[in-house]
């Protein structure tokens, strides 16, 4: 018999039962405590140097995530990278590749895209929407 990959459920933890959500990512079925929550997560990847109406692009973004009362929005800043488009480069600005996480419920992260087209638009850059799973440590953890 050739093993199945993942492996089922019942396989890992027993018999399913209702603290095992079967529909999670890998079909593994991971432990879902009470403070765990399904969520989106919205990655947009562009180039640190490239710049909206005179200030980076990244920031804008933010900005916008914020005024749309998205739960999260965080820019990392990586050494080097590569992608579609050849961006706008500028003296001034940090050069490099970054990313904007921005953390919410999917059909409030599939709302804000079209509020974003215009600089991901004119930026080249890359929007990856993904399901994640928040968790909150409890007191006893």
């Amino acid at each position: 018999m050739i093993p199945r990959f993942p492996p089922r459920p019942e396989r890992l933890f027993g018999r399913p039962s209702a603290q095992y959500r079967l529909d999670s990512p890998h079909g593994r079925g991971w432990p879902m405590t009470g403070n765990d929550m399904l969520a989106a997560r919205l990655t947009i990847h562009l180039d640190a140097a490239v710049l909206w109406h005179h200030r980076p692009a990244y920031a804008e973004l933010v900005h916008r995530a914020h005024r749309e009362g998205l739960i999260g929005a965080s820019v990392f800043h990586g050494v080097t990278g590569f992608g579609a488009g050849d961006p706008k480069q500028s003296p001034l600005a940090p050069k490099g590749p970054c990313a904007v996480v921005i953390v919410d419920e999917e059909p409030r992260l599939r709302d804000f895209l079209p509020h974003v087209a215009d600089v991901l638009g004119e930026t080249s850059a890359v929007a990856v929407l993904d399901r994640v799973r928040i968790h909150t440590p409890s007191a006893d953890e």
